[in-house]
């Protein structure tokens, strides 16, 4: 048997969040004898959905809602979990990756819109494909991979400063006046 990992998600859960992919890999991985705590966070329209999704695949051990988090709580968590999960159809940056990441948080997120272009194999998994079977490998590879969460923490911290957003911001305003 596998260590226990411990799973955080949070978002605004709505379309375009695929959550229930999440949950339905992590049943199936529970199933075949993988330990694992999964905390969820945030509010939305899929709310009732992700509830009652827990409760359908008799999850309530290993599945815990937590509601609308403040930025301190959503932090606590991110810095207490093994791995962020995050499951999109769509993104065009995913802000809250970005901040999993500069808890020192690895991450596995859908290979969607901006997420593969600061997600990587130094600081976690890209799920090429939103399906059950693709989640599961990546999950399943999560058990035996480690990570550098200092490192991680100072790369996505540097990267995502709003010095170095401001100056590439300023960049592109400049490279668009000058045409």
């Amino acid at each position: 048997p596998m260590a226990l990992k411990e799973f955080f998600m949070l978002g605004c859960w709505q379309y375009p969040k695929v959550p229930w992919i999440v949950l339905e890999s992590l049943n199936q991985l529970r199933l075949e004898g993988y330990e694992f705590k999964l905390r969820i966070g945030g509010y939305g329209p899929y709310e009732e959905l992700l509830r009652s999704k827990i409760a359908s695949l008799h999850m309530e051990e290993s599945a815990r809602f937590v509601g609308k988090l403040t930025f301190e709580e959503a932090a606590r968590e991110m810095q207490g979990a093994s791995y962020f999960l995050h499951a999109s159809d769509y993104e065009t940056f995913s802000l809250v990756c970005a901040e999993a990441l500069c808890c020192g948080t690895p991450v596995i997120a859908s290979a969607v819109g901006g997420i593969p272009e600061y997600l990587h194999s130094g600081n976690g998994i890209l799920v090429l494909e939103n399906d059950v079977q693709s989640w599961i490998r990546a999950i399943k590879n999560s058990y035996t991979m480690k990570f550098e969460r200092p490192l991680i923490s100072r790369e996505a911290t540097a990267l995502f400063s709003s010095e170095r957003v401001g100056k590439r911001y300023r960049e592109i305003i400049q490279q668009i006046n000058v045409k």
